[in-house]
C-alpha cells in the first residue's frame, strides 16, 4: 500500500484513504480535508477519531501536515499498547497545531449543549464558526495557531464592526474572550488574553456610546463580570449595593430601600413590597449563591432597617452608584444593568419570555392575559437568577 503524500493527497476525491499504520485522510464532501486515526478497542469494538484539518507542508495557517499526523497517531498506538485510550488524551503535537477555530470548536462542544434555545445555540456557532452566513466574522481568526493569537488579530475581527455593530462586535468581542481562556485552561496557549476589555482593547477601542430616546445606556453582558470584580472587593455599602443590584437585576430605589424584614433567609427570598415597586404590585425576587453571599457580607451592619445604609442610616442616593461608574469613566447607567441582564437572559439562559419579563417586574401580556396569569413563575426564577449570579461572578466558566 502506497503512503500518501501531499501531491497524492491534492488529487484525492471525495472519500478516506489509508495512509498506514491506523492514519487515514478523509475528503469531505465539501472538499475539506481532515486526518482520522482507527484502531481496535481491548473489547474488540472499531473505534475512529478526528487527528485534525490536513494542511500541505509548505501551506500557511491552521491544521496539521502529513508528518505531524503521523507523529500523532505514532503516540496514540504507544498509548493503546500501554493500556490507554486515544480519545481521552491529546497529544503534544495535536495541541501544538490547534488553531482558534479549533479551540472554538472544542469550546462549543462544551457550552451548546448548556443552552437550551435552539436559537441561542445556532448564534454561538454562527458567531464564532460562520456557519456559512456572509457575516463571517472571525473567518480570519479561525486561520490563526491559537498559541498565537493576540491583540492585532483580535482587532482585525472587531474594528470593522465596532462602530457600525457595536452590540454584535461587543459579544463578539466576549464570546472571542472565552475561547481564549478554555485554550489557556487547556494548555494551548500562555499569556494574557488579548480579548480582555478592560486594561487592553478599551484603550484601543472607542467606549460605547450612550443611547437615546430615553433609553439608558447598558454594558455588555460579556463584560459585566469583569466590572462587577472591582465592585466586589470595595467594602462600602455603595458597592455593596451596586453588587445586589446587578445580582437581582432590580431597579436601583427598590436596592437602595431594601429593608433586613424584607428578607426570607430560610426561602432565600426577597420580597419587595407593592409601596416600593412601579408597578405597586409585590415582587419576590429569588436570591441566588452570590446574592446570599452579599447579605452575608452585610452581617455586622445587620438591624431593622436598611440593609444599605448610608451616613446617618439614610437611604444611599443613586449617585453613589453611579459613581461606581464615573470614576471608571464608563459610559453607562445604574438602570442599564437591568438591560445588560435582559440581554444576557434572552441570549443564554434558555429561558422564556415571561419568565425574564417577570423576573425585571415588567407586565406580560394584555390585560386579559394578566388576569389569568395565577403564578410568578418563581421556581423558574430561581433557577434563571442563579445561573446570572454564577456568570457575573465567574463569567469565563459559564
Amino acid at each position: 500500500m502506497a503512503k500518501l503524500t501531499d501531491k497524492s493527497i491534492q488529487a484525492l476525491k471525495e472519500g478516506i484513504k489509508s495512509d498506514g499504520g491506523g492514519l487515514y485522510l478523509e475528503v469531505r464532501p465539501n472538499g475539506g480535508k481532515r486526518f482520522l486515526m482507527r484502531w481496535t478497542r481491548p473489547n474488540g469494538k472499531a473505534a475512529k477519531m478526528a487527528i485534525g484539518p490536513y494542511k500541505a507542508q509548505s501551506g500557511v495557517g491552521g491544521g496539521i501536515t502529513l508528518k505531524q499526523a503521523r507523529v500523532i497517531v505514532a503516540e496514540h498506538q504507544q498509548l493503546i499498547a500501554d493500556g490507554g485510550d486515544p480519545s481521552q488524551v491529546e497529544t503534544k503535537a495535536q495541541a501544538e497545531s490547534m488553531t482558534f477555530g479549533d479551540a472554538a470548536e472544542q469550546y462549543l462542544k462544551t457550552t451548546i449543549p448548556a443552552l437550551t434555545n435552539e436559537k441561542h445555540r445556532t448564534q454561538w456557532r454562527t458567531t464564532l464558526m460562520g456557519g456559512g452566513r456572509a457575516d463571517d466574522y472571525c473567518k480570519s481568526l479561525r486561520k490563526v495557531m491559537i498559541a498565537d493569537v493576540d491583540t492585532g488579530e483580535v482587532l482585525e475581527v472587531l474594528k470593522p464592526i465596532w462602530a457600525s455593530k457595536n452590540e454584535t462586535a461587543s459579544r463578539i468581542r466576549g464570546r472571542i474572550e472565552k475561547v481564549l481562556d478554555f485554550a489557556r485552561v487547556k494548555g494551548w496557549r500562555d499569556g494574557d488574553n488579548p480579548a480582555r476589555w478592560t486594561g487592553n482593547l478599551e484603550h484601543v477601542l472607542s467606549k460605547r456610546q450612550k443611547l437615546k430616546n430615553g433609553h439608558h445606556a447598558s454594558m455588555p453582558h460579556g463584560e459585566v463580570s469583569e466590572f462587577y470584580k472591582t465592585v466586589a472587593i470595595d467594602l462600602s455599602a455603595g458597592a455593596a449595593c451596586f453588587a445586589w443590584t446587578i445580582l437581582t437585576a432590580v431597579r436601583s430605589g427598590e436596592a437602595r430601600k431594601a429593608e433586613w424584614s424584607e428578607i426570607d433567609r430560610e426561602a432565600r427570598l426577597w420580597v419587595i413590597p407593592p409601596e416600593r415597586m412601579k408597578m405597586k404590585k409585590e415582587h419576590r425576587v429569588p436570591l441566588s449563591d452570590a446574592a446570599m453571599a452579599v447579605l452575608e457580607a452585610r452581617r455586622e451592619y445587620e438591624c431593622d432597617g436598611l440593609i444599605f445604609a448610608g451616613k446617618g442610616g439614610k437611604a444611599l442616593s443613586d449617585m453613589t452608584l453611579a459613581g461606581h461608574l464615573k470614576r471608571r469613566q464608563l459610559p453607562f447607567t445604574v438602570h442599564g444593568f437591568r438591560s445588560s441582564f435582559r440581554d444576557w437572559a434572552a441570549e443564554e439562559s434558555g429561558h422564556s419570555f415571561d419568565v425574564i419579563e417577570t423576573a425585571l417586574a415588567h407586565k406580560v401580556g394584555s390585560a386579559v392575559a394578566q388576569a389569568y396569569m395565577r403564578s410568578d413563575l418563581l421556581d423558574k426564577r430561581r433557577d434563571l437568577m442563579e445561573r446570572w449570579g454564577a456568570y457575573v461572578v465567574d463569567c469565563e466558566h459559564h
